[in-house]
């Protein structure tokens, strides 16, 4: 546009005026230029990111992401009126137990931060000379934070003064140096500090305090603003690369690296992404590993022959082929896309990589899935296959083991001239479904362990059902035969149900899906498949299901077209998720059992300490599920989710993809 304006004016007439005009017009179009110039955008994440960058992980244009989410049927829920009072008494809570205790201990106001970013928010890990971890070295890779705070730079600078200046006023130790032409502050921060944050806003035992001070070590942060930037980092290497780059330098950056290069159309117009090197990294941790494992050969004079190296290992797994992981979120009018990439390409693909390789075929739900399953995952997967090359893969790691491993499944049953591998193993196909229903019962116990199915294709299921019958009934008579077994023999129960047979093991001491009384496992062939469940309603129902063709899954509204967001459904795997049901479900169990809710809270190593102290009042204080509205209020936000794997020549293709609910078009 500038450009058109000024050549405009240069085609006037030639009298006088016109030579006055044409100046003003060349005057017009330098200075446009000078303030172009002046006001130049920052450089996107990977032109700023150092080129021994291990992990990205950026929203590149912060404002566009958030007005996005806004509009995303997950704020819109969040943000919902009937969702108030539970929403203020949380956010609540968390101001005065978590952020308002950081704010005095750190020293900083975070509300003078609020709103301040405008562009590109990025963290990255960078190598900075890390090559793993080793007694001889303390080096530790180097994190850099990068925030664009766009025409609030003015802002920033004062914020940034301001904590400098309370900082130095709480006795906290402060140094600059000058770099690229402007001053890096570092802060030095002790371990203590940093102990006594959490102690105070998640508590801690107080009798641990003697102890920390013994191994108390300090830490150093470094920040800079240059321009609308600040950056901020524990290395001054990496930060000084940033800086050059944000004043025109020519330092090496990410985009430079081939592996990210190869990547880029998985990131590409994402509102979100993370990336991976995983080349330097597996090198890293196999060269500790490595170390580690060589002292304590030496320390035991002689070496174990049955232990595998690390690097074995490494290269068993296949871990030697894998050359990156890129993770992104896009977003479109009619629903919201994520993929997960695994960039290990066709010609280097081993261990297990080898072993889950899918095959490209039929991957939709079979006719007999019914529609009110709330959870389904099918899988091309050719289990033969799949079991060889994971014995390969064990034979590589440990060709001893591997080799009795080998011998014990050829052994199984031999006397009674059983075979595994012919009669379990040889009969497996190349198909894997899984289904998953509504709980029974609306409690936490049914919550965690919903009625379900698992089908394994197989082109005999019924010789491989009643092989798994002579499978188990043989290992139970030779654990019977061990000395000091102890415990009873496995019965496998047999019964007909609608001409087929259904085989079942108790299993003593699991409650039952629908009420008192042991549960168990049970197995049935039929339809091509051998349906394998812990609840054996589902078993019965699987069967009625093979003979009387339900309304399926497949003829959901929206389900078809969804599929091709994700690759289709021939592409090896296809999965759903009726997130309406399974959210609908979630919040009435949390309803009901908030008391049983708040117990799980207070078990493990991270529990939260939500007793009923003056301090942090009670798990209803923090999560008060009573003021959760009816279901039915906040319905119109869920819909249901998809997703898929595609197997393509640079690598594995994860992706998902939620539709927009139709209540919201």
């Amino acid at each position: 546009m500038i450009a058109l304006n000024a050549m405009s004016c240069l085609n006037h007439g030639n009298n006088k005026l016109s030579e006055i005009m044409k100046s003003k017009c060349v005057i017009y179009f330098l200075l446009a230029g000078l303030m172009s110039w002046g006001h130049a955008e920052v450089l996107p994440p990977e032109q700023l990111a150092p080129d021994d960058t291990l992990v990205l992980m950026t929203v590149p244009d912060y404002a566009q992401a958030k007005a996005v989410y806004e509009e995303s049927p997950t704020a819109m829920f969040w943000n919902d009126q009937s969702m108030k009072e539970f929403k203020d008494k949380f956010m609540a809570q968390c101001k005065e137990n978590v952020v308002d205790p950081l704010e005095r201990e750190l020293g900083v106001e975070f509300d003078n931060y609020k709103g301040l970013i405008q562009g590109q928010c990025t963290f990255a890990l960078t190598s900075d000379g890390w090559e793993g971890w080793s007694d001889e070295s303390d080096a530790v890779p180097g994190w850099l934070l990068i925030l664009d705070s766009g025409a609030n730079s003015e802002e920033l600078k004062s914020n940034l003064e301001e904590l400098k200046n309370s900082w130095v006023d709480s006795g906290k130790n402060l140094k600059t140096d000058q770099v690229q032409g402007v001053e890096v502050t570092t802060v030095f921060i002790s371990s203590s500090d940093v102990n006594e944050v959490f102690k105070n806003v998640f508590g801690g035992d107080e009798s641990e305090g003697d102890d920390t001070s013994k191994s108390e070590k300090t830490f150093e942060v470094k920040f800079v603003q240059s321009g609308s930037v600040l950056v901020v980092g524990n290395h001054l290497q990496p930060i000084e690369k940033v800086l050059s780059r944000l004043s025109g330098g020519i330092a090496p950056v990410l985009a430079d690296v081939a592996a990210f290069k190869a990547d880029k159309g998985v990131l590409r117009d994402s509102l979100c992404y993370g990336w991976v090197n995983c080349r330097p990294i597996i090198d890293a941790v196999e060269k500790s590993l490595t170390e580690n494992s060589e002292k304590q050969n030496n320390n035991q004079q002689a070496q174990n022959m049955l232990s595998p190296k690390p690097a074995q290992i490494i290269s068993a797994l296949g871990l030697k082929g894998l050359k990156s992981l890129a993770m992104s979120v896009k977003e479109f009018e009619d629903g919201s896309k994520g993929t997960f990439f695994v960039g290990v390409p066709e010609n280097q693909r081993s261990g297990l990589f080898k072993v889950f390789t899918l095959e490209q075929k039929n991957s939709a739900p079979p006719p007999f899935v019914p529609q009110d399953a709330v959870k389904f995952t099918r899988m091309r997967l050719n289990l033969q296959k799949a079991w060889n090359s994971l014995e390969t893969m064990a034979s590589q790691i440990n060709p001893g083991l591997a080799g009795m491993l080998q011998m014990m499944i050829d052994n199984v049953g031999k006397e009674q001239g059983f075979s595994l591998r012919k009669s379990v193993i040889g009969n497996l196909g190349d198909d894997f479904v899984m289904y998953q229903k509504n709980p029974k019962e609306l409690t936490l116990e049914g919550l965690n362990s919903p009625p379900s199915i698992s089908l394994l294709g197989s082109s005999e299921p019924e010789t491989l059902a009643q092989s798994i019958k002579q499978w188990i009934t043989i290992m139970s008579s030779q654990g019977q035969g061990q000395p000091g077994a102890g415990g009873p023999s496995i019965e496998v129960k047999e019964r007909d149900f609608l001409g087929r047979k259904i085989y079942s093991i108790p299993t003593p001491g699991m409650s039952a899906q629908g009420g008192a009384g042991s549960r168990s496992f049970n197995f049935a062939a039929a339809g091509g498949y051998i349906g394998l469940t812990a609840d054996a309603s589902m078993i019965e129902e699987y069967l009625r299901l093979i003979q009387d063709q339900p309304k399926s899954l497949r003829d959901v509204q929206g389900l078809q077209e969804a599929a091709q967001e994700v690759g289709g459904m021939n592409s090896g795997m296809f999965g759903y998720e009726n997130q309406k049901e399974t959210v609908r479900v979630t919040i009435e169990v949390l309803k009901q059992n908030k008391e049983q809710l708040e117990d799980l809270f207070k078990i493990g190593p991270f529990s939260l300490d939500t007793g009923d102290s003056e301090e942090t009042g009670g798990f209803s204080e923090w999560v008060d599920l009573s003021l959760l509205p009816p279901f039915e209020r906040i319905q119109k936000y869920f819909y249901f989710t998809v997703y898929g794997l595609e197997t393509k020549p640079d690598g594995l293709h994860f992706q998902f993809y939620s539709p927009k609910p139709p209540a919201l078009n």
